[in-house]
């Protein structure tokens, strides 16, 4: 089985998408991908025309630039759903887990000994406690 995605399924991962996907969405996305590939045809005949020495400085300057970013926290978007070619820092994943934990606190379920302080058990026992509550609610409409 290839991981390689059509483009109706890269517009469905993508977030803004909601997981809709018209017609002018996809074209959109193919559009977008083309519009990046030319730039970086563009790139490489410049570095053609640059010449060696010039293109092999250029590239070492970026890769030391990489490196520079990689040691600071920040890594590149390699997201499926996102996959914008930029650098995202790595501190953001916290911030995230913490927003999750206090959403979970806020839903009655906190992180706590009972769920062994993990999200993914206190999320189950949200979910399970909303499916009862559900079910309730369809034995009070039906009766």
């Amino acid at each position: 089985m290839s991981n390689i995605k059509t483009w109706v399924q890269r517009c469905e991962l993508h977030p803004a998408h909601n997981g809709i996907v018209t017609h002018e969405m996809v074209r959109g996305r193919m559009q977008e991908e083309i519009d990046e590939l030319r730039a970086a045809m563009e790139a490489d005949a410049f570095l053609l025309e640059l010449g060696n020495d010039t293109a092999a400085r250029l590239v070492k300057e970026r890769d030391e630039l990489c490196d520079v970013l990689r040691r600071n926290g920040f890594v590149k978007c390699d997201l499926q759903a996102c996959n914008c070619g930029s650098w995202h820092a790595r501190r953001g994943l916290p911030e995230r887990m913490e927003e999750i934990k206090n959403a979970l606190s806020d839903a009655g379920h906190p992180l706590c000994n009972e769920n062994n302080n993990l999200a993914l058990s206190a999320l189950v026992n949200l979910v399970k406690e909303r499916d009862e509550l559900r079910a309730k609610l369809e034995a009070l409409d039906s009766a």
